[in-house]
């Protein structure tokens, strides 16, 4: 289990809960999310640090909501799927519908050998799902287990 900063424990423990009540909202202050997750996540924080999001003011409750504001609620956060991104880039996402790179996911799960795999060569970034994990798919398929 990663170990919080200081900082992030007494973000979480006294400035995040009271937010609502001096009317600072997530969009208005995004280095409440980042402060926590400078410690939990750094990876990602550079990564959005590093994107037109950042440099566009696309902060994380854009994609992620507003849910989430303490660690006891981290279930809250949306993790966003292609309906999410299509909000903002409906012309990007009617392009990569029409591709083949939609089909990833089906064609991986089309195969009948795809359950009998062990994990380690199916999932992850060094597996078939290492590419074959994406493409649009039905709230069934994204509960479906291998």
């Amino acid at each position: 289990m990663k170990h919080f900063s200081l900082a992030c424990l007494l973000a979480v423990a006294f400035f995040v809960p009271a937010l609502p009540a001096l009317g600072i909202t997530p969009e208005k202050n995004e280095a409440v999310c980042i402060a926590c997750h400078e410690d939990v996540s750094p990876g990602q924080v550079a990564d959005w640090r590093a994107s037109t999001h950042c440099r566009e003011g696309v902060g994380c409750v854009t994609c992620h909501g507003d849910k989430h504001m303490e660690t006891k609620n981290c279930r809250l956060a949306i993790l966003p799927d292609e309906s999410v991104c299509a909000q903002c880039h409906e012309a990007q996402f009617n392009q990569f519908v029409k591709g083949k790179h939609n089909l990833g996911w089906s064609s991986l799960m089309a195969l009948p050998v795809t359950p009998l795999e062990p994990d380690e060569l199916v999932e992850g970034g060094k597996g078939c799902g290492g590419c074959h994990n994406m493409g649009v798919k039905s709230e069934a398929q994204k509960k479906q287990q291998l």
